[in-house]
């Protein structure tokens, strides 16, 4: 690990203190060639998403959702403000499932929904 210390005094720095570590991940939505949309994270500087999970619902039918809420609950725009997140993910099944006989085998689709609390 490579410790940038510009600015920073190392005799405030006390032995066994801890060390913090971040790194810059995006989550997103992506169509693959197949047409099909799938979960992803960038991880760094990474130029295209690794696959998490899917198929998910397209963006136009809120496949993939965040909704941002204050710590009173209202949804808010302003990321100062961010107290909880709500993550939803609208998935369909890859293949065909048995319906009723005269409907056919159809797509399934499920909605997850998740909701984080914002520490700190």
């Amino acid at each position: 690990m490579e410790v940038d210390t510009t600015g920073v005094s190392l005799d405030e720095i006390q032995a066994g203190a801890p060390v913090r570590q971040f790194r810059k991940i995006e989550y997103g939505l992506y169509q693959e060639t197949d047409g099909r949309y799938w979960l992803g994270r960038k991880v760094g500087n990474a130029a295209s998403y690794e696959r998490l999970t899917g198929p998910l619902n397209a963006p136009a039918d809120s496949g993939l959702v965040f909704i941002y809420y204050d710590q009173n609950g209202g949804v808010t725009a302003d990321p100062t403000q961010v107290g909880m997140v709500d993550i939803v993910i609208r998935g369909e099944s890859y293949g065909k499932a048995p319906q009723r006989r005269e409907l056919g085998p159809a797509a399934v689709e499920d909605t997850l929904t998740v909701r984080v609390s914002v520490r700190g």
